[in-house]
């Protein structure tokens, strides 16, 4: 976590001169005239993105939900106020008063930037209200600008915007650090945790502080995903023992297994939004069967009837991480996630339907025939994810299955 850590300044340096130069920084940079110094480039980024999105520095706004939509709480913003009593609980180790009584905020919001909870003096939220950090506005950068949370959000990783970095002229009196709250689960982000203050009283280290309370959340977090995963283990343990020789695993419903009497089951199954409507492929049990347990899956591997010659498809819909991949084969309804890569050896074995070399397959992604051991591999991963739809020597689809690649 340190290596991604950067403080707008550094430890000894008067947070106030060092804001003029920002000051100077930011009225050039608008001006389109030479600056006395370089933003950063976070910063610099980030004022770019704020200016694509229409914002103008004198005229920025925070959004209120309306009444309406508040009483529809989006799924999101109440898993994150599951970790409000955590916050609580975990602030009183790092504060000696310069949050209850001092001029720092603590403020956590959802994983749309929207402020679901806030922690100070009656005078740091007072001063908070005056430009709309309250509960229910959201801060992100294409409504704001440039700020702790949204650029956070929009970087995904720890950030401090101090005085004249913030894009919004009515922001630029404040000093913020913030962290994402990344699921531990699922690795989406669930929210940021902020802290801000005056320039005046900004510090370096308070990047760190959020950092070091994003983190104690995530740990709380994955703690919680271990009970859990001990829960399932517990009301599970009658189907465990009832079963023949067939491979089989619990999990949670994202597929963290729990228990499982097969060696090659790994820590983690790729699952479908409703494993339990059809009859699963897994890479690691072949063709399988869920079963609804609560909060979980009982999955059991499954014998069954071989697809007819012509039956199987394999159909590949491009998408901006690679591939999403659905098989139909006989009784069997499965999909998978595959990176570009792959789709670009699928795509060149599919147009060799006779059969391709490593060495051709080589030239035709790489542009030499050198990296065939890389070919190999990369084949070797598809059949693992895939099952086996492709053979070798030479490289093919296997006989009966039609693959359509939008």
């Amino acid at each position: 976590m340190a290596n991604e850590l950067e403080s707008s300044f550094s430890t000894g340096e008067d947070p106030v001169e060092y804001d003029n130069l920002l000051q100077e920084v930011f009225r050039a940079t608008s001006r389109g005239e030479r600056a006395p110094a370089r933003p950063r480039p976070l910063i610099s980024a980030s004022w770019k993105r704020s200016r694509r999105a229409g914002l103008r520095p004198d005229q920025c706004r925070c959004p209120m939900h309306s009444p309406v939509r508040a009483r529809r709480v989006p799924s999101r913003t109440s898993t994150t106020r599951q970790l409000i009593p955590m916050l609580k609980q975990t602030l009183p180790q790092h504060d000696n008063g310069m949050f209850e009584n001092g001029s720092y905020l603590v403020v956590l919001t959802d994983a749309e930037a929207r402020i679901v909870w806030r922690y100070g003096s009656t005078e740091a939220r007072q001063r908070a209200d005056s430009i709309g950090f309250v509960k229910g506005a959201m801060w992100r950068e294409n409504t704001v600008g440039t700020n702790a949370i949204g650029t956070a959000l929009a970087v995904r990783h720890p950030v401090q915007v101090h005085g004249a970095e913030h894009f919004c002229l009515a922001h630029q009196r404040w000093s913020c650090a913030a962290a994402p709250i990344i699921d531990p689960r699922s690795r989406a982000c669930l929210g940021i945790v902020n802290i801000s203050c005056t320039v005046a009283e900004a510090h370096p280290a308070m990047l760190a502080l959020a950092s070091l309370l994003a983190h104690t959340l995530e740990m709380e977090l994955h703690e919680a995903h271990q009970h859990e995963l001990e829960r399932l283990r517990t009301i599970s343990w009658p189907m465990q023992h009832t079963q023949g020789d067939e491979p089989w695993a619990v999990t949670d419903r994202l597929g963290w297994v729990a228990a499982t009497n097969s060696a090659s089951a790994g820590s983690r199954f790729t699952l479908p939004e409703h494993p339990d409507r059809d009859l699963l492929w897994l890479p690691e049990f072949g063709s399988a069967k869920a079963t609804s347990l609560p909060g979980g899956w009982f999955i059991q591997g499954q014998t069954v009837v071989e697809a007819e010659p012509g039956e199987n498809r394999l159909q590949i819909t491009r998408t901006s991480g690679g591939a999403h991949v659905t098989m139909d084969a006989g009784d069997v309804h499965w999909s998978v996630e595959i990176p570009p890569r792959q789709v670009d050896v699928i795509t060149q074995i599919n147009a060799h339907r006779d059969g391709v070399s490593a060495a051709d397959l080589s030239e035709a992604i790489f542009g030499d025939r050198t990296h065939t051991v890389t070919v190999r591999a990369e084949v070797s991963r598809i059949r693992r994810a895939l099952g086996p739809v492709i053979i070798a020597a030479p490289y093919r689809f296997a006989e009966g299955m039609r693959v359509e690649i939008d």
